[in-house]
């Protein structure tokens, strides 16, 4: 055997698996077709690892299948497997188009910049794609003072004592959280999963990268954690190209088919990630390691894409509001933030999917480990906001045929209740609980009627408060002992309906284009009302 094919051979080992040759200006995109000793090879080899992330029931079947198979014990297995890769090498070895691509990546390895746009023609196991962002490059992250809410737990306010007696809750909570409890909060994690809706993924990022010329890229978060992540740019091709979307998926989406459709169908330039654990990103989607990874993709947006935080817009679609929130609070110089589905804070969600006795450990594993306070974040963003409400959502709401349970309801009114703190009180917030629990124009429109708002005078009103003091949240208006209990409701009401619009669906519907506005700000007015 010659050393070189030698040397082939023993990368072919190795190498990532091949899916597609992207189309050219010049050429039609294919699915990458395997020979049949590779073929083979692969599916042993994936079948290994599907049953193997099966864990507890892989067990049984797999000694079961090996016993009828007269493959007894770790011998019979090992053979089948290196059989298996040693098959899928030769059949790469000597395949024209995988050599080729296998000699793209390896220049490509070396140095990425060079050879990224001969990269950028296949779709391979990402894990071999070279990182090109990493958290701390261009003077980014390194030197940012980063914010982070005191989360801090009562543990340690509490004895020497109460601790030894907390420690079985603790260790209990521990184990649920890290067996079962991140996996049910973001199921789309789960391997199994991503290996049933693998083919629906692939297809959604071949036609991000077809069709809407996508470049894919790979980011390393500071805990270590490869992101995958996809750019679409319209500067140069529509008229919004100039203001970039970085949209955050929900607990079981993902860029490929997620919610980057609706910015890009306004004509918007795109930036689309995956959560650590998610598609082809490494690690698992705990709070912090999604807060590291939302960092680095607002680094690489800045500093590698030369996007200002003034022309990008934040866009999370369910439990995306946590990095985006998080990202608003880092960022407060970006122009907007768009929550659709959302909620204010996790733990009521997650009390009401297990028994009322499971309360209190719910509430303790959830603050310990997984404590998504939304909510809290976003209120220390200054800039617009504009928050949609599927007004059958059956996952945000305690009870999907109640509108006044859905959580998002609590998220706008605690933004409100902060920025408007003399606003939105007593018979105000009232009157905001009753018009939040009806989604029907007719009864809305009532509501406002009821209380005489006019919209021009409120708009009036505010623009003259921002002109006269500053824009900075809180705003003290209404604060002044001759402001009017009438007045203060028929602003809070009005401001309801600048920062919410409702949307006739259930939680997982795609948002129509129609729907993605930018947020409403208040505009200084030189014409100032008398309060």
């Amino acid at each position: 055997m010659a050393p070189h094919y030698f040397k082939l051979l023993m990368q072919c080992l190795t190498s990532p698996r091949l899916y597609r040759i992207h189309a050219a200006a010049s050429s039609q995109g294919f699915n990458y077709e395997p020979k049949l000793l590779e073929r083979w090879g692969d599916v042993v080899i994936k079948s290994f690892w599907v049953l193997l992330n099966l864990k507890v029931i892989s067990i049984p079947v797999l000694s079961f299948a090996l016993y009828r198979k007269c493959y007894v014990g770790l011998t019979g297995l090992g053979l089948l497997l290196a059989a298996s890769y040693g098959l899928r090498a030769v059949g790469r070895s000597t395949n024209e188009v995988y050599i080729s691509f296998l000699k793209t990546l390896t220049e490509a390895q070396k140095d990425v910049r060079a050879n990224k746009r001969a990269l950028q023609q296949y779709d391979f196991d990402f894990s071999a794609w070279p990182v090109e962002f990493k958290w701390n490059e261009n003077d980014g992250d390194e030197s940012k003072q980063r914010i982070f809410l005191n989360t801090t737990s009562s543990q340690g306010q509490k004895s020497l004592l109460d601790r030894i007696l907390s420690l079985p809750v603790k260790t209990i909570g521990y184990l649920v959280a890290h067996s079962v409890g991140y996996k049910l909060m973001f199921p789309g994690s789960i391997q199994t999963l991503q290996f049933f809706i693998d083919n629906a993924i692939v297809q959604g990022r071949i036609k991000l990268v077809e069709e809407e010329r996508g470049e894919r890229f790979k980011m390393l978060t500071r805990d270590g954690n490869e992101l995958d992540a996809v750019f679409v740019d319209k500067r140069k091709r529509h008229d919004n190209g100039d203001i970039l979307v970085i949209c955050c998926e929900g607990n079981a989406g993902f860029y490929e088919i997620g919610i980057m459709a609706t910015p890009l169908g306004s004509g918007y330039s795109v930036l689309g990630w995956n959560y650590p654990g998610f598609g082809w990103s490494s690690g698992y989607p705990y709070p912090d390691h999604v807060v590291n990874g939302v960092d680095v993709v607002m680094q690489f947006a800045i500093h590698k894409l030369h996007f200002q935080p003034e022309n990008i817009i934040l866009f999370a679609w369910s439990i995306g509001g946590y990095a985006l929130s998080w990202a608003s609070m880092n960022y407060p110089e970006v122009k907007g933030a768009i929550v659709d589905a959302s909620f204010d804070d996790v733990v009521p969600l997650a009390q009401a999917r297990f028994p009322s006795s499971w309360g209190s450990l719910v509430k303790q594993i959830v603050h310990d480990y997984m404590n998504l306070n939304n909510a809290a974040q976003l209120a220390r963003y200054p800039g617009p906001i504009l928050f949609v409400r599927r007004t059958q959502d059956e996952i945000i709401a305690i009870d999907p045929d109640i509108l006044a349970t859905n959580r998002g309801n609590n998220l706008v009114i605690k933004v409100l209740q902060h920025r408007y703190p003399r606003l939105v009180e007593d018979k105000a917030l009232d009157a905001l609980y009753e018009w939040l629990s009806t989604a029907k124009s007719t009864e809305q429109n009532y509501i406002l009627k009821k209380f005489n708002v006019d919209e021009d005078l409120c708009a009036s009103i505010l623009s003259s408060y921002v002109s006269e003091y500053s824009n900075k949240y809180p705003m003290m208006i209404g604060g002044d002992d001759n402001f009017k209990e009438i007045t203060k409701i028929q602003l809070t009401l009005f401001l309801a309906r600048r920062y919410l619009l409702d949307y006739n669906s259930t939680h997982c519907t795609p948002l129509p284009v129609r729907m993605f506005v930018l947020p409403w700000d208040i505009a200084p007015d030189s014409d100032f009302v008398k309060l």
